[in-house]
Formats: structure tokens, sequence, C-alpha cells
């Protein structure tokens, strides 16, 4: 796909819910984590930032899975949770992987 197409689908707003709720279910792990778990204060600040502005982040998450090649109408569930989970290490500080 082309950088236009992963842009128009990444605001595309059933994608948005799919990735809004792949942020969700990945909180839940990252609240859960051990202490110990690398840069846990880093991946719970940005659990924090995250549920402050959850529609802001659902759209940059989104496009951050649309550049890595996970868009609508296939992305399954596990795709973009899967690229959800990179991202988080990524922006929280914990690795540099996709970003």
């Amino acid at each position: 796909m082309s950088c236009n197409s992963n842009f128009n689908a990444a605001n595309d707003p059933v994608f948005q819910q799919q990735v809004t709720m792949a942020l969700i279910v990945y909180a839940s792990t990252v609240a859960t984590e051990p202490t110990t778990t690398t840069n846990h204060e880093g991946r719970l600040a940005l659990l924090t930032n995250i549920f402050g502005n959850l529609t802001d982040y659902a759209y940059k998450f989104a496009l951050i899975c649309a550049a890595n090649g996970v868009v609508p109408p296939t992305a399954t569930d596990a795709q973009v949770l899967s690229i959800v989970t990179a991202a988080w290490a990524d922006l929280s500080g914990s690795a540099t992987s996709l970003i």
C-alpha cells in the first residue's frame, strides 16, 4: 500500500475502534505486570497518558499500525495487538523496534 492509502486506512473509524480495544487490552497487562518489568514506570506513565486522551492515542497507534502494514479490512486483532505491544514499548522508552 502507498503512504496515502495507509494514512486513509488509519483514519477508518472501525479500525480506530479495533486499535482502541487493543490499547485497553494491553493496558490491563501493563497495569498488572511486575514492578521489575523493564521500564515499568515509563510503561505506567504511558498508560496514564493514553487513558487521559484515549481517542488521540488510538489515532496515533492506528497510524503506527498502518505504517507497519497492519490495515483494515484484513488487520486481525492479533496483528493489531502485536503492533500495539511493540509500539507501547517503543513509546515508553523500553525498546526501539518500530519507531
